[in-house]
């Protein structure tokens, strides 16, 4: 039933559970030993007591839904990737909670050197597969970085990515995080460009993608995320976050769920 109206495989869920799926690439995957911002949401999420499920508790708890949970293994390394093999059994930092990882908390749907383009045809099934109350759209960069792709061609991508969402889902809510930057690559002085007016497009057709029943907001991850043209403070490689970097953008998405939809205490404080 791709309307979502049918819940006879998949368990509804609690009624204070807001169930997420993370669609995502490297930057939301993460390799072997990496925190990932996914899970620095996570612990914001528990450690604003989210996590009670007696039927009075008001506040969400957090699940992520998905068909992987790992990060990219340390054998396989973005060096010799190939965006074809779905590499999803790396470990986590080994200071991560035992009920994200290995506990079965960091469920996800993010693969290393994915694009938009290449998740459009899989999304409908996976919504309608896990049934998530919130999608959450993390893509983009490899579009331009890897396929040399225009800010038009992203934008459609993400529209059919709405699209099909709502088919797993009628009523699913959507994030779409804007693209990062990243330090210049010499030779590609076409990608700080591509992304800065990608953003300006988004930020407008998220109010015209959106609807009372499944509405659609922008997260500036851009904003938070201090990595740049000129400078990457918060990057690993001058692209992937660094420890600092994961915080940086579980905060983007903590200030649009408080902000917006009343979640939290407040936003995620960054160390």
């Amino acid at each position: 039933d791709v309307t979502g109206t049918n819940t006879n495989t998949v368990p509804a869920p609690p009624q204070n559970t807001i169930k997420i799926l993370v669609c995502g690439d490297s930057i939301t995957q993460g390799a072997e030993g990496d925190f990932t911002w996914r899970y620095r949401l996570w612990e914001w999420f528990r450690s604003n007591q989210f996590t009670s499920l007696s039927i009075d508790h008001l506040s969400p708890a957090l699940e992520y839904v998905g068909p992987y949970n790992g990060t990219l293994p340390s054998s396989i390394g973005p060096t010799n990737l190939d965006t074809a093999t779905l590499a999803t059994w790396g470990t986590y930092a080994p200071q991560v909670d035992p009920a994200f990882s290995p506990g079965g908390g960091s469920s996800h749907f993010a693969v290393y050197g994915r694009p938009a383009w290449l998740v459009v045809d899989a999304l409908q099934q996976q919504v309608a597969t896990y049934q998530p109350d919130l999608v959450i759209l993390h893509l983009g960069f490899n579009d331009f970085a890897w396929w040399t792709l225009h800010a038009n061609d992203l934008l459609e991508s993400m529209q059919k990515l709405v699209f099909m969402a709502r088919l797993g889902r009628r009523d699913v809510k959507l994030f779409i995080a804007d693209v990062s930057h990243r330090l210049l690559v010499l030779g590609r002085e076409d990608i700080p460009g591509t992304t800065d007016e990608y953003n300006a497009m988004l930020a407008i057709k998220v109010r015209e993608w959106s609807t009372p029943e499944s509405p659609v907001t922008i997260v500036k991850v851009s904003e938070d995320y201090d990595c740049h043209v000129e400078a990457c403070p918060a990057g690993a490689d001058g692209l992937h976050p660094n420890a600092l970097g994961d915080f940086q953008i579980a905060r983007a998405y903590t200030r649009v769920l408080h902000e917006q939809f009343l979640f939290g205490t407040g936003p995620l404080e960054v160390p």
